[in-house]
């Protein structure tokens, strides 16, 4: 995943997509919107992965980490817009949907628009579930005389006000009135997008725009996608009227300048189909390799025994599927564990009991002494969560370790300073190894520093071409917004992380203490 961004979402009505690197840190002040992202990039992936077509849920199950239930705790209370919209990008696909209810309480909602563009070869799948139209917008390669940039601003201005006309006669909030909001949107940064062209050479595409009733479309078999369900019955359609179109002409008749038009436009769709199904399918494909996990900061019940279905216990959750993945001492996945329990100076090694099909018991040994897991410390308990959860991702996904991204919020409770940094090597560390992307909320300027420790040894802000930084830091201001900050080639930070909650705090209470003890004498 490359970015994610939304419009009316919580506590942001417009929050621009940020770039998500390797490792992202975000920090800020509690309410500062951290979580935002987090339920954001949950609640639209659940949808896309789950294929609920023109419903969107906020009360799956497997979405209680989001914890938003209802359209009305997810819409900003600020500008209570007519909707919502989510955008984020994997590798060369933007993907949008636009969502909206007629009653906040409810805990579904209705898609309006969803709009998957893959810019690696300009094609763009607009599915308007208002209007029940399905479009597909195809840019081909040709020569540089034909494309008139000002021709087709003019157009789109043109279509603009039309629509812009119709909309002033309609109520925003229906149906109607949101379908013309989200049609006018996408007119208005197409308008843009030529503009950001002008005074450069002229453009070599020339653009195949094409749209039908979405109910022409079967949208029924359960073994196959919806997305390339619905590609492949757009493509048959559109073959079939070029089939149409070309026995009128062999049969004599002369077509119309409209259906001259539009054959033009359906030839050069029908042209690009492989390409087209091709694309949708990796979309697809891709979507499938994309694992998401959270940790939530919830603290582990200190318990001896592990009850298996107590599914509130994240801790025995990860322990259950440690176990019952047979992962045996001396395999790759137990030594991982053992590796990170000496590092983080839990102990040596561990042992799992299973008791009469119930419950999990689990032991640390250090040495000569074995201790319940139960006994030890809070932040123990939370970082062999953490270690069991990846070595069972491991098991799971050896084969495309780079598909998982893992989002933990606070890893740093309960720990002292010195094992907070800690932390740090370890996210770069299963990163540089397995290629595990994480995007982790945090408030410790300990893990902070270690990035640029960890940087400025490893050579990651000078010659970023050979070795890129995998970190990425936004500071999450309450009243700026959030915003990236850089590392500078001496591992310094390019701006200040606001005032008075995070990075200066320990210096500002070092001045004031040699302030106060001038004032004594």
């Amino acid at each position: 995943m490359k970015k994610i961004g939304f419009i009316n979402f919580r506590r942001f009505a417009h929050f621009e997509p940020i770039d998500l690197g390797e490792i992202t840190l975000m920090v800020g002040k509690n309410n500062s919107g951290k979580s935002t992202v987090v339920k954001a990039l949950l609640l639209f992936l659940d949808y896309l992965k789950n294929q609920q077509k023109d419903t969107f849920s906020f009360a799956n199950e497997t979405l209680n980490e989001a914890n938003i239930v209802t359209f009305k705790r997810a819409l900003n209370q600020e500008t209570k817009g007519p909707y919502i919209e989510f955008q984020i990008e994997i590798e060369n696909y933007q993907v949008s949907i636009s969502i909206s209810s007629e009653d906040e309480d409810y805990t579904f909602a209705d898609v309006i628009m969803l709009r998957i563009i893959d810019t690696e070869i300009n094609l763009e799948l607009e599915i308007d579930y208002l209007s029940d139209t399905i479009r597909i917008t195809k840019q081909t390669q040709i020569t540089p005389e034909i494309f008139n940039i000002e021709a087709a601003k003019k157009e789109l201005r043109q279509r603009i006000k039309v629509q812009q006309k119709e909309l002033d006669g309609l109520s925003k909030t229906s149906r109607e009135g949101l379908s013309l909001i989200n049609l006018i949107n996408t007119l208005n940064k197409k308008l843009d997008e030529l503009g950001s062209q002008a005074g450069k050479e002229k453009s070599s595409d020339v653009e195949y725009h094409l749209e039908y009733p979405l109910k022409d479309f079967s949208t029924s078999s359960t073994e196959e996608n919806i997305f390339e369900e619905i590609i492949s019955d757009f493509l048959s359609k559109n073959h079939d009227l070029r089939v149409f179109y070309i026995g009128k002409r062999e049969d004599s008749s002369t077509l119309t300048d409209k259906e001259n038009m539009h054959f033009e436009q359906i030839n050069g769709i029908d042209g690009e189909r492989n390409n087209i199904k091709r694309s949708i399918s990796n979309f697809v494909n891709l979507l499938n390799t994309k694992k998401v996990f959270y940790l939530g900061a919830n603290p582990s019940k200190q318990s001896a025994l592990f009850n298996l279905r107590d599914k509130e216990n994240t801790l025995g959750q990860s322990i259950h599927q440690f176990y019952q993945l047979r992962i045996e001492k001396g395999q790759p996945e137990y030594i991982f564990v053992e590796k990170w329990m000496k590092r983080f100076e839990i102990g040596n090694t561990f042992n799992i009991n299973f008791i009469s099909g119930e419950a999990y018991e689990c032991f640390i040994n250090n040495g000569e002494v074995e201790s319940h897991l139960a006994d030890m410390g809070m932040g123990s308990l939370q970082l062999m969560q953490l270690f069991f959860k990846i070595a069972t991702m491991l098991r799971l996904y050896k084969n495309n370790t780079k598909g998982i991204n893992l989002i933990i919020e606070e890893p740093e409770l309960n720990l002292h300073p010195a094992l907070q940094s800690e932390l740090a090597d370890f996210f770069f560390e299963i990163n540089d190894e397995y290629g595990i992307k994480f995007i982790v909320e945090t408030h410790s300027d300990n893990i902070i520093k270690r990035t640029q420790v960890i940087g400025l040894k490893k050579g990651l802000f000078n010659n970023q071409e050979l070795n890129p930084n995998p970190f990425k830091v936004y500071y999450f201001d309450v009243s700026e917004g959030p915003y990236e900050i850089k590392y500078t080639e001496e591992g310094k930070f390019n701006r200040n992380f606001g005032e008075g909650g995070f990075y200066d705090v320990a210096s500002n209470s070092m001045l004031e203490i040699l302030k106060i003890n001038r004032q004594k004498k």
